[in-house]
């Protein structure tokens, strides 16, 4: 469909490669295979993608979509659907650029308030004081 110039894999690299992709990047793709397991995962990438400014594509079922959803950050489409992800592909293709900005934007709002550093640290100590509390 020569598509050649418009789509990149370029395989795996390491993490500190990603942003240099990230920036290159019109959208990021979250990718999982039907599982019951999987479809309960939020996958690294994740906490990686919100805050890099990038409109988010899924093509998996469960948690990681309705996260994507819920912080109207992307588009999402059930695994192995690659008739939705083609056509949310092309949405994003066709979305003013005050849309992307605000996608890129509310991801990063989402990431801040539900998976930064700071915010996992405090929960994890929630969750180690109660455990104490809960031995007195």
């Amino acid at each position: 469909m020569n598509l050649e110039s418009k789509v990149s894999l370029f395989g795996y690299f390491p993490l500190e490669a990603m942003p240099y992709f990230f920036k290159k990047a019109d959208a990021l793709l979250i990718s999982l295979k039907k599982s019951d397991i999987f479809s309960k995962t939020i996958p690294e990438k994740t906490q990686a993608y919100m805050p890099s400014g990038k409109p988010i594509l899924t093509i998996a079922d469960g948690e990681i979509s309705r996260i994507i959803n819920e912080a109207q950050c992307g588009l999402t489409a059930n695994s192995g659907d690659y008739k939705t992800l083609s056509k949310n592909i092309i949405k994003l293709s066709k979305k003013p650029q005050f849309e992307l900005k605000l996608m890129s934007d509310n991801g990063k709002k989402y990431y801040n308030k539900n998976f930064s550093r700071e915010k996992i640290l405090n929960n994890f100590d929630g969750i180690i004081d109660n455990i104490v509390n809960r031995k007195k």
